[in-house]
């Protein structure tokens, strides 16, 4: 065992009354694959604990949403101005459809904040058991929103595949819903398949 991964088996779970390593986190220590995982990805130097791995994962997801949402906002905004002033329906059409969804994604980043917070000034913020909950919670909701993911990218696929008939007009929108639905997608599989490889 090398050293940085006997720190991370060593370091204590504080929701322990005895005081020694929770198994959950011995168990991603001791497997190679986990182990693996928590060094190269995490850059574990002192020693990190199940907690905080979870922990660092879901700010990152957090982190990512926010910072899609306030893109998504400029791009949405500037195109649908654009596209009003110039007379393109399908620009005003994208634009506001991309401004919908960065409002969306904008609210379940700030509420998905406001709870992390709270959750990581609670007592069991750094306990091993805690955050095998919260964690297999958090893919859970990825993996069910994953599947809702693969829903928007058919029904912006549809919008763009009918440009005539009742959905004439909407391709804009498709593309709109095609996008977001692709990085949605691209998200909830990725960190969902790290919660999977940090979980024991």
């Amino acid at each position: 065992m090398t050293e940085d991964e006997a720190l991370l088996v060593e370091r204590p779970d504080p929701c322990d009354p005895a005081c020694e390593p929770h198994p959950d986190e011995t168990q991603v220590a001791d497997s190679p694959a986990h182990a693996a995982w928590s060094i190269d990805e995490l850059t574990v130097t002192e020693g990190v604990t199940l907690a905080e791995a979870v922990a660092q994962e879901e700010r990152q997801l957090l982190g990512a949403l926010a910072a899609w949402a306030t893109g998504s906002a400029a791009v949405g905004a500037a195109t649908w101005v654009v596209g009003a002033r110039t007379g393109r329906p399908r620009a005003v059409d994208f634009g506001r459809q991309t401004l919908v969804w960065a409002v969306v994604d904008g609210v379940i980043a700030l509420v998905g904040a406001v709870r992390f917070a709270r959750a990581s000034r609670g007592p069991d913020a750094e306990c091993g058991r805690a955050a095998v909950r919260r964690g297999t919670r958090l893919r859970r909701s990825l993996a069910v929103n994953a599947a809702l993911d693969v829903g928007y990218l058919a029904t912006g696929t549809t919008l763009l595949a009918n440009p005539r008939g009742r959905l004439a007009g909407r391709r804009g929108d498709g593309l709109a819903v095609v996008l977001q639905g692709a990085f949605l997608l691209a998200q909830d599989v990725r960190y969902a398949v790290r919660l999977g490889r940090l979980l024991p």
